[in-house]
């Protein structure tokens, strides 16, 4: 099977690393000062289509790129996913 098709996007949310609320929950946030901003978090969520199936390797690439076209940063994370996560953070 075609690992694209294992998971659906649900959403992402990005946050300051900095920006931590009571009972450690994160102040998500879609607009940020450049002179304030040392770095910005991403959390993604997916479904996990195979769940209940069969276990699979995500990877993923998060990428950064500014106005002009230029990539700012490439994460590239790996992780296995059982099958027992419905939703994937």
């Amino acid at each position: 099977m075609d690992k694209t098709s294992n998971f659906i996007f649900k959403e992402i949310k990005s946050y300051s690393h900095d920006e931590w609320l009571i009972g450690s929950t994160k102040r998500y946030r879609k607009v940020y000062e450049a002179q304030k901003t040392d770095f910005i978090s991403a959390e993604i969520s997916l479904y996990n289509k195979m769940f209940d199936r069969e276990d699979w390797e995500l990877v993923l690439h998060l990428k950064a790129i500014d106005e002009k076209g230029k990539i700012l940063c490439d994460q590239e994370l790996k992780e296995l996913i059982t099958k027992d996560k419905n939703i994937i953070i």
